[in-house]
């Protein structure tokens, strides 16, 4: 079994706060910088950058569907649905980027033309961070409560989005496409039966009803991966809570502490997890520390906003949850406890952020639907299955994959063709040996 300590999450894919920060403000400048040349020139995108106006999907349109329906299909989701496919999602926000409040102003931009001087509006860092939230949500709702898929499968979607948007900006790629594309990776990687994956995969066809074809898929699917570096270990913090909690349970036998107590902290902390999963905290910290923070949140005497308002009385069942977890610090980190103390209080802070906002994809849609609008004129074309660049696009690749096959074909001919004139070659030499003697 792979271990996290040896992983490409913790060589690769954890960072500071600082260096989230540093990425993600980079990557909206490069895709700010793409989009005001090409308003300017009127030029052909750059390979991967942002382009003009496309028509992909928005979320006042084929919301929150994954991409834009094929011109005269159903929508299987839109604004109108979202009430009633809520279920429980969790509230979410952080810091570091994925963090939530108010979207900040606009910084006025440089234009080069009156066109670009009207149009031209790309997202900021923290409007991008707003929109990115709402789709982290919104793919927790969809996958979780709609599909039904499992807690780990949905994680891993998250997390590959997150990771995807650390080199890139919602400018370059639209998310409806890249959460289609996660979503179907982590069915890969997560289903377990292997025969489960056509299950699921068929489920997340059906009711997101806008793949065309399985082509399309395939290539968002490898834009996916080339954006994570083809890394794809996944480490989530509820292995690690159950072991904790188990453990707990452990001690608590002894000292007499009621089952359905420890059940209900148990709950209390896996929908806490679920909520980490939209902050940056995946990013940030260690899966046990996460595990640490949720259920050393779980137990707070404190009460927590909606639907966390009424703390489990730990205390007056002898259940000292905050003893547990300084000795579950000083167990998994013995060399810098003190590092690990506040790397579990930082993580423990997120996810109480979080919750204290109270904020669900509900919440955002009238917040991001003008986001959306002006993030649709940033998009790249070229990446929107439907569209005229983007047939183009993959035409031209045909064509290179067929000429590459046809000098591949041609290789292997003369290959062979010379293989066997060196054998007709020494079979005549050695029939002329033979008649010499």
């Amino acid at each position: 079994m792979a271990k996290y300590e040896t992983s490409t999450q913790l060589r690769c894919w954890t960072f500071t706060e600082e260096q989230l920060a540093a990425k993600r403000t980079e990557a909206n400048s490069r895709a700010v910088a793409r989009f005001m040349t090409t308003e300017a020139v009127g030029a052909e995108p750059m390979e991967g950058g942002a382009a003009a106006s496309t028509p992909a999907a928005s979320v006042g349109d084929a919301s929150m569907g994954v991409m834009s329906p094929s011109p005269g299909s159903k929508r299987k989701f839109n604004v109108a649905d979202d009430a009633s496919m809520a279920g429980s999602s969790p509230a979410a926000g952080g810091a570091g980027g994925a963090g939530t409040g108010a979207v900040a102003a606009t910084p006025e931009r440089p234009a080069a033309s009156k066109k670009a001087k009207k149009s031209a509006q790309p997202l900021t860092a923290d409007e991008e961070a707003v929109a990115r939230r709402f789709w982290e949500l919104r793919m927790l709702s969809v996958t979780r409560d709609v599909l039904g898929f499992g807690t780990t499968l949905c994680a891993t979607a998250v997390a590959a989005f997150k990771r995807f948007y650390l080199q890139h900006s919602l400018m370059d790629f639209s998310p409806l496409t890249v959460l289609t594309a996660c979503v179907f990776l982590a069915i890969k990687l997560e289903s377990n039966p292997f025969n489960e994956r056509f299950e699921f995969a068929k489920r997340l066809a059906a009711a997101l009803d806008h793949i065309k074809s399985e082509d399309d898929l395939s290539e968002l699917e490898i834009q996916v991966l080339q954006g994570l570096n083809f890394q794809l270990m996944f480490f989530h913090p509820y292995r690690s809570l159950r072991s904790y909690v188990g453990d707990l349970r452990h001690r608590a036998s002894h000292d007499g502490v009621p089952a359905d107590l420890l059940d209900a902290l148990e709950e209390r902390a896996v929908q806490l997890a679920d909520v980490s999963l939209t902050t940056d905290a995946c990013l940030l910290h260690s899966p046990g520390q996460i595990a640490l923070a949720c259920l050393d949140l779980a137990a707070a005497p404190e009460p927590l906003a909606a639907p966390f308002d009424e703390p489990l009385d730990c205390a007056a069942a002898g259940l000292d949850v905050a003893s547990f977890v300084r000795d579950a610090i000083g167990a998994a980190s013995a060399a810098d406890i003190a590092g690990a103390a506040a790397a579990v209080g930082a993580a423990r802070r997120l996810v109480e952020a979080a919750v204290a906002e109270g904020s669900s994809f509900e919440a955002l849609a009238g917040v991001v639907r003008p986001l959306d609008k002006r993030l649709q004129r940033c998009l790249d074309p070229r990446f929107q299955p439907g569209t005229a660049e983007y047939a183009e696009r993959m035409s031209k690749k045909e064509k290179v994959q067929r000429e590459r096959k046809v000098i591949h074909q041609e290789r292997k001919k003369r290959a062979r063709e010379e293989e066997a004139a060196e054998d007709a070659a020494a079979l005549e030499g050695a029939g002329a040996g033979a008649g010499g003697r």
